[in-house]
């Protein structure tokens, strides 16, 4: 159970406006930092990878690049549901981002010493985190509320995703 201490004036901003309720309030904010925050971070490093790929390959390259991605998706996402079995959504999400981070480490590395397969591999990993992290954030929050409660703070959790993309 996640919870806070709010003053009234704050409850009353959070039932009257938003529509979330006391009991509601911790597993929103919550949720709502997790979607804010890693669309933050995303948005930083897609304009990075989206930068450094087209300086090297150019636009022309972007289409091949996004079948690969479809068929690399679709592999990642039936890896994910073998995993998905003995795993949490949280666990899985948090090996995904471990796994990213240590790809991404290698790859600015690699990339460094000159490697040209650095850029394309990257370009890969930021589209296969946009489809994961869209799909398994979602996930998490369908968990967390009921049937009721998601037409209510659905709207305003893709409201924080949107506006961690607009930050970032």
């Amino acid at each position: 159970q996640i919870s806070f201490k709010l003053t009234s004036g704050m409850k009353n901003f959070f039932e009257k406006v938003l529509s979330v309720y006391d009991r509601e309030i911790g597993k929103f904010l919550w949720i709502c930092a997790i979607f804010c925050g890693t669309f933050f971070i995303m948005a930083f490093f897609r304009s990075y990878v989206d930068t450094v790929f087209l300086k090297r390959y150019g636009a022309d390259s972007i289409p091949v690049m996004l079948l690969i991605n479809g068929v690399v998706t679709v592999a990642a996402f039936w890896l994910t549901k073998r995993f998905s079995i003995r795993f949490s959504d949280y666990k899985l999400r948090s090996g995904v981002l471990l796994l990213c981070a240590a790809m991404i480490t290698i790859l600015f590395f690699m990339g460094r010493s000159g490697s040209a397969i650095a850029y394309p591999i990257l370009f890969q990993i930021l589209n296969l985190q946009d489809s994961f992290f869209l799909v398994y954030l979602w996930n998490l929050a369908c968990d967390m509320f009921d049937a009721r409660q998601v037409k209510r703070i659905f709207p305003l959790i893709m409201a924080g995703q949107v506006l961690g993309k607009a930050l970032g």
